[in-house]
């Protein structure tokens, strides 16, 4: 049975409510040997708590490095890097709940493709990498990425925070600014 891997989403900012989403899996590289749950075409859920997991044994390896380094360029990701190892790559589409006042019914769902979720490990712990093809590094740690709104017809040009003090399977929304389409 292959171990579970939890990553979560949260929401900093006081005026939006974070109310939850999914993830489909569209692509991904397991090091070779390493049992996985990852399918093409999985969704995973999630609710308020942002939560979910993949089932995919840690074994980190240069392959699936490679793999994901051929997807995301180093400009499109948090760490404004490429990595060195990494247990597993997923590439997917991800949509996020978001509630605000200013929103149609108080919410709208915002779809973003092409998002890359890894993990590699660093020091005593498994660190998890976030980018997509369509990010734009700003600056330590940070990728913004436009969305498009599946409700309002807004789109969402949202920042995301790997890293910063916050624990090492965290992606913090830190900034949404809503755009007419």
């Amino acid at each position: 049975m292959a171990s579970v891997n939890e990553v979560y989403f949260s929401l900093n900012i006081t005026d939006l409510t974070f109310l939850g989403g999914n993830y489909t899996v569209t692509d991904f590289m397991v090091t070779p040997g390493e049992d996985s749950d990852l399918k093409v075409g999985q969704i995973k859920e999630f609710d308020d708590t942002g939560l979910f997991s993949f089932g995919v044994d840690r074994s980190s390896s240069a392959s699936v490095a490679t793999w994901f380094s051929e997807r995301i360029a180093s400009n499109q990701n948090t760490f404004n890097h490429e990595p060195d190892e990494l247990n597993f790559a997923i590439m997917g589409n991800l949509i996020l709940v978001i509630g605000n006042v200013n929103l149609p019914n108080g919410e709208d769902s915002f779809i973003f493709t092409n998002i890359a979720l890894a993990q590699g490990s660093s020091f005593l712990s498994n660190n998890w990498w976030f980018g997509s093809k369509t990010a734009v590094w700003g600056e330590t740690n940070l990728v913004t990425i436009v969305g498009s709104g599946l409700n309002s017809g807004k789109n969402a040009t949202i920042t995301f925070l790997r890293g910063g003090g916050y624990p090492v399977n965290e992606i913090v929304v830190t900034s949404v600014v809503f755009n007419p389409k």
